[in-house]
């Protein structure tokens, strides 16, 4: 834990920057005296920046929350742009206890580092088609060299996408429990009107590249499950050459295809894990395979599809044991084999739950509190109902969070009194006549 003191800054009087589970979280405190308009224009230059925030009181002072953090720096380089930043600011720094374990920074970030292991993978795929193509007697590509060379461009396409939106960034599971929380109150005749997922006065969206941004930041799975359903088609064309007939990685193929196809009907988007409340209820083979489709379905799948490249590979290698130089083409379907069983073992690490009952469930139910009295308080013409109704909804449709009803909603209740009563949600308080002034 770090915190940052901007000790001749007008507005901000000390950033506090935590480690999470995933990605990192950060406590803005702010001056309170000041203006409204001031910290209008940082939330809205943060939110630009792909820093969401939720409105707080910490200790009695106004606060902003950020989240969705894959570093702290971003965030302080963005308070250097900003001119948050003096010659007098300080730093705190609380070490962490205990030494971070292997196995454990692997497991924050596996979708990524799939990524990585399947961009080596197809760039050796790619490399193995033109070397193909030059061994043929006439040294042009054939129409099965190419989809040698298309399964590499094919799974690259997923692939590239996924190592630039595959990191997760900590606010997904918000972002799910705040869409789930509309759709609840919508069902119940409560109407929050539409706006950005965390918090319609904060979250800043605008032009079309932002929206692309955020469409393939949520469903960048989708399209890795196409791409590879796709490339095992190609991979299936390549082992069909005439007099170069691969029934090792035709199988592989169609082996690839069927289990990212499968994996693409039952992947749910980013966050839903939030919604997984049986988490203690013994499921069947079905639930399983429902709930994590990469660990049950695309990584065996795509594993078993590895081993029989190895095998194809080798029959190859036999095959042109006269041709020293093609007896060494198969060099690259071995390398990327591995790369591929590498990158297939993370991906299916990726889709493991998250354990329950770690200490950063408070920090998500202080979240889930947090972003429900944020909706609500933004809409103070709502009824006493909306508290009840999102109180249920945070009680019993969300994972890890073990308050009751009548727990949740009073957790609620006192944060958005203690939201409504600063200052600087004064353009959201009702007037004296309004019916439901008080919620």
């Amino acid at each position: 834990m770090a915190i940052y003191h901007y000790k001749d800054s007008p507005l901000v009087e000390s950033i506090e920057i935590k480690s999470q589970n995933i990605g990192f979280s950060a406590t803005i405190m702010l001056r309170e005296n000041a203006s409204l308009d001031q910290i209008d224009e940082l939330i809205m230059q943060l939110a630009s920046r792909d820093f969401p925030t939720m409105r707080d009181i910490v200790d009695g002072k106004p606060a902003l929350q950020v989240r969705g953090m894959k570093n702290e720096q971003r965030l302080l380089s963005a308070s250097d742009k900003l001119n948050l930043k003096t010659n007098t600011a300080g730093k705190e720094t609380t070490l962490e206890s205990g030494k971070e374990k292997f196995i454990d920074r692997v497991k924050k970030s596996p979708l990524f580092l799939s990524a990585v292991f399947y961009d080596l993978a197809d760039m050796a795929f790619i490399v193995s088609g033109i070397q193909r193509g030059r061994h043929n007697p006439d040294g042009k590509l054939t129409r099965n060299d190419i989809s040698e060379m298309a399964i590499g461009a094919a799974f690259g396409l997923g692939d590239m996408l996924m190592t630039m939106y595959g990191k997760e960034n900590g606010a997904e599971e918000l972002s799910a429990a705040a869409e789930g929380l509309r759709n609840h109150l919508r069902e119940k005749g409560v109407i929050i009107p539409e706006g950005d997922n965390l918090n319609p006065d904060t979250l800043y969206k605008s032009g079309v590249l932002r929206e692309i941004h955020n469409w393939m930041h949520k469903n960048v799975l989708f399209v890795k499950c196409l791409a590879e359903t796709g490339g095992g088609l190609f991979m299936m064309g390549s082992a069909l050459k005439p007099g170069n007939r691969n029934n090792g990685k035709l199988a592989a193929g169609l082996l690839l295809a069927t289990s990212w196809l499968s994996t693409l009907i039952l992947e749910k988007p980013r966050g839903y894990k939030i919604f997984d409340v049986d988490k203690d209820k013994p499921a069947s083979l079905s639930e399983k395979i429902k709930g994590n489709p990469r660990a049950w379905l695309a990584s065996p799948g795509s594993i078993a599809n590895n081993f029989l490249n190895y095998a194809g590979s080798y029959q190859e290698r036999k095959r042109w044991k006269d041709h020293p130089t093609r007896k060494n083409d198969y060099i690259y379907n071995v390398f990327s084999a591995s790369s591929f069983l590498t990158a297939n073992i993370l991906f299916g690490i990726s889709g493991q739950k998250r354990p329950p009952e770690t200490e950063a469930d408070k920090e998500i139910s202080r979240d889930l509190v947090l972003m429900a009295a944020n909706t609500l308080a933004s809409q103070p013409e709502l009824s006493r109902a909306a508290i009840d109704e999102t109180a249920e909804y945070v009680s019993t449709k969300l994972a890890h969070v073990s308050m009751s009803k009548e727990e949740a909603a009073k957790a609620i209740m006192d944060k958005v009194t203690e939201l409504n009563r600063n200052s600087w949600v004064a353009r959201t308080q009702p007037s004296s006549s309004s019916p439901n002034a008080a919620i």
